[in-house]
């Protein structure tokens, strides 16, 4: 009898984060081209205005009330126990109340626009008119976001990432490419605005027909089985209050920003924000498939496996985002000055080097943030969120109205920092480890190989003063910095899932 978690095997887990990062990179190079161009096309008051707008639609998203993340754990449980039976009531159940939710989401959102619009944002006159009617093209994308996570967590659950990336990548290219394309027409804001919501409509299409195609448990009667309405809501809504409370942390600062500061300081803010932010596809990456897996392994209640799973994820994923956060902070002057022009590296500069150290940080904390969901304690982060939200709230005033987008940046770094040690002690404790095991494990492997990566890409610094030597510099480092993390910070069991990905590689380049 085949082994139901056998499609959450440590190979599985590898090869899925590689399709994960590999779908989230190409975006993040469209991106970088894409975004200087937009940012040219609209003007900066009005590119402020354009990332609002995603504030407005990540916020309305609490209207999915944790379903999405339910549906995965759920399907990923049963699944898990060999009993498909039930996965059709599950996902008809979420998916009705999401989109009931959803078009209740996307009224509200139409009926606040006149208030976000000329008090909350307080929109200059001459594009207030422009900025309400894409904010109400806007509210039409709220069913069509809540009802994707559904869809996508079923994929999810069963780890099959590779169809989940297609489509992803594919709407995240087109959020960029597309707003290129209608300011080439002479389209502005409500132009660009509308193409986004057209490519998320799409997305939720591709959806549908790839569950329906590539998951057979879901392919009985799609009803509403009432057995699963109290547990996907229960544990639902401590992810709701996470939903909720998450982009006020994530967002707040941009509206603060607006608020005290003007538009165009959000532009200088996010530009280089939206771009180190782009380093999150790294836990992006591996902590959906390490979701699923908890989820599953969780249902036949293995600690033992649990643990294992934890530490090595937390491992990989220091290695993986360590070296590159470094070179962010060291690299980041001359880059923005190259990609942005001079007047971005002014003010940019410092804000950028202190995001690099905040995702770092914050990639970490996604880690034990997924893992506690996957075992039933949803209920950790979030109030681990309500605690933080009051203290980050005036920590970020105070240092906005005194350093201003720098202030800001600092503010977001020591709250992402308060919110990993919660979440890692937390972990500690529900995984059944030692704190003395992680600190052996997850740090220690990791204290030599970024010494010398930090000390060639330090020393390279100081040496050349040109970007084009830093650079290879940096490559230098990489290098040494992977040679050093096989030989001494990885063991057998890291390297053999690794390995089954680079076989294939290396024969079809006769290595």
């Amino acid at each position: 009898m085949a082994d139901p978690l056998a499609a959450h095997s440590g190979r599985k887990l590898a090869h899925n984060a590689l399709l994960n990062l590999v779908g989230q990179t190409l975006p993040l190079a469209v991106a970088i081209v894409a975004l200087p161009l937009i940012i040219r096309g609209l003007g900066h008051e009005t590119f402020g205005a354009f990332q609002l707008a995603w504030v407005i639609l990540g916020y309305f998203a609490v209207f999915d009330l944790g379903l999405g993340r339910a549906t995965t754990k759920f399907v990923a449980e049963y699944v898990g126990r060999g009993a498909t039976i039930p996965v059709p009531g599950i996902v008809a159940t979420a998916v009705t109340f999401q989109g009931v939710l959803g078009v209740a989401g996307g009224i509200v959102l139409a009926l606040l626009v006149p208030t976000l619009v000329n008090r909350v944002f307080d929109v200059p006159p001459a594009l207030a008119a422009q900025v309400a009617r894409a904010f109400y093209v806007l509210a039409a994308a709220v069913p069509v976001v809540l009802l994707s996570t559904s869809f996508s967590g079923v994929l999810q659950a069963v780890q099959r990432f590779g169809l989940v990336n297609i489509v992803q990548s594919s709407s995240s290219v087109a959020t960029y490419a597309l707003p290129l394309l209608v300011l080439a027409l002479g389209g502005g804001l409500v132009g660009v605005v509308a193409v986004v919501v057209v490519a998320r409509v799409l997305a939720l299409a591709a959806y549908i027909a790839l569950v329906y195609a590539a998951v057979p448990a879901v392919r009985g009667p799609l009803r509403i089985d009432r057995h699963f309405v109290r547990p996907l809501l229960a544990f639902g809504s401590w992810v709701t209050v996470t939903n909720v409370v998450n982009p006020l942390l994530v967002y707040l600062d941009r509206a603060l920003i607006a608020a005290i500061l003007g538009l165009a300081a959000v532009t200088y803010y996010t530009a280089p924000y939206d771009v180190v932010l782009r380093l999150s596809v790294i836990p992006a990456s591996l902590v959906p498939p390490v979701f699923a897996a908890v989820s599953a392994i969780d249902g036949v209640g293995d600690t033992a496996r649990l643990a294992r799973l934890f530490l090595r994820s937390a491992k990989l994923l220091a290695l993986a985002v360590s070296p590159i956060a470094l070179t962010v902070v060291l690299l980041a002057r001359p880059t923005l000055a190259l990609w942005l022009g001079a007047d971005f590296a002014v003010h940019s500069t410092l804000p950028a080097q202190l995001f690099a150290v905040a995702v770092l940080v914050n990639a970490m904390a996604q880690l034990p943030y997924a893992t506690l969901q996957g075992v039933g304690r949803a209920d950790l982060p979030a109030k681990f969120h309500l605690l933080e939200f009051p203290l980050y709230a005036a920590v970020l005033w105070a240092l906005v109205t005194r350093f201003g987008i720098a202030g800001a940046a600092g503010a977001w770094l020591a709250r992402v920092a308060l919110d990993s040690v919660l979440l890692y002690g937390a972990a500690v404790r529900a995984h059944h480890l030692r704190l003395r095991a992680l600190l052996r494990q997850v740090l220690a492997p990791l204290l030599l190989p970024l010494a010398v990566f930090g000390g060639i890409v330090t020393a390279t610094g100081l040496l050349f003063d040109g970007l084009a030597a830093r650079a290879a510099g940096t490559l230098l480092a990489a290098a040494a910095f992977a040679a050093v993390a096989w030989r001494h910070a990885l063991d057998e069991t890291d390297r053999e899932p690794l390995l089954t990905l680079l076989r294939p590689l290396a024969r079809a380049k006769g290595i």
